[in-house]
């Protein structure tokens, strides 16, 4: 019996964006760049597999769908939640408002 699935492969990250595939890439060892794109494609279950082939204690890895990080070789701690602030450039949204009224350009 014949799959009715398509398994798609290709070895463009552009083409692979377009089509939404599943991409696990090599990266360098400062995080900044992939260096070698391992598989791209529409099958989940085998980028896992290249994935778990892959993963060394020296190397970083990813499994993206676009930006999304499905998984990732070393695993990252979660940063926990930090609450700050929105300050513009008039202020911060958070101080009481001032009770004097601004000068218009009328008035000076």
């Amino acid at each position: 019996m014949t799959d009715p699935w398509s398994h798609e492969e290709t070895d463009d990250p552009g083409f692979a964006d377009r089509r939404n595939f599943y991409k696990v890439e090599r990266w360098s060892r400062d995080g900044q760049r992939v260096e070698e794109l391992l598989f791209a494609g529409n099958s989940l279950d085998k980028a896992r597999r290249i994935f778990d082939r892959f993963t060394t204690p020296r190397v970083r890895l990813t499994i993206r769908q676009r930006t999304r990080v499905l998984q990732e070789w070393p695993h990252k701690e979660a940063e926990p939640y930090q609450v700050r602030p929105f300050r513009s450039a008039v202020g911060n949204w958070l101080e009481k408002p001032s009770k004097t009224r601004p000068r218009s350009l009328a008035e000076a």
